[in-house]
């Protein structure tokens, strides 16, 4: 049986949404291995591992020999290939669905999903190997640190570039569009979940003290607006 576009969207979406869930539960299972607390003002260990800057910051994250949280860590990273391909083939047909003759942005959109993608299968190898090794200060460990935390803000950099170009193509094509009495409401939506999520993710590219714990405050804006414009896209398409 041949999918449409529409169905693998909405597949692929319903999929993100289960095993982001499932991520979430699996994250909750850590065990806390440092009385400060984790750095950069972060409280879930799961993000946290995606900015880290020193071997003390993964050590804060997993313990230095808790067998339990480098598991957990483990398991994290497997899910999240599967909910990487998820969120990928949902961008992937929602830049099909808008895109028309001419439309150069519903292509750059799709690079940018496609970015956003392969930097986090990137980021998910780095930890991997993390994971594997003892970590000290050797200049192996401080490598896969370093490509760790930048595959992670080129992800989320390139995540909302894509949001924002979907989420004018989207605004776009309902403009003259009166039929689509939803048109108004996810646009609005769109719009203010947008600009704190691009605030967000600028500010971790400085990650003070206590910009970690914001941004976990803004990321439910980030995947709030994701999901409006796939429910806009899947099911109610711009003519």
């Amino acid at each position: 049986m041949n999918l449409t576009e529409t169905e693998a969207g909405i597949t692929a979406a319903a999929v993100t949404l289960v095993l982001g869930t499932l991520l979430r539960m699996i994250g909750s299972q850590f065990q806390p291995v440092e009385p400060g607390g984790l750095f950069g003002g972060f409280r879930r260990r799961s993000l946290a591992m995606e900015f880290v800057r020193c071997p003390g910051d993964v050590l804060s994250i997993l313990g230095r020999d808790n067998n339990w949280n480098r598991s957990l860590m483990r398991q994290i990273q497997i899910v999240d290939f599967i909910f990487i391909a998820g969120y990928f083939t949902s961008f992937t047909a929602a830049s099909s669905i808008l895109w028309r003759p001419g439309h150069v942005a519903a292509v750059t959109s799709g690079v940018f999903a496609f970015l956003a993608a392969w930097f986090d299968v990137q980021e998910n190898c780095s930890i991997l190997l993390l994971l594997r090794r003892r970590i000290d200060d050797s200049p192996g460990v401080g490598m896969l640190i370093d490509k760790c935390r930048i595959a992670a803000e080129i992800k989320w950099t390139s995540m909302l570039i894509a949001m924002l170009i979907y989420s004018w193509l989207l605004f776009r094509g309902y403009r003259g569009d009166h039929e689509i009495q939803h048109s108004h409401f996810i646009s609005c939506v769109l719009i203010f979940c947008v600009p704190p999520a691009c605030i967000a993710v600028a500010g971790l590219f400085a990650l003070p003290a206590g910009t970690g714990s914001w941004f976990e405050k803004t990321t439910p804006f980030i995947f709030a607006g994701i999901l409006v414009l796939w429910a806009g896209v899947f099911l109610f398409p711009p003519h």
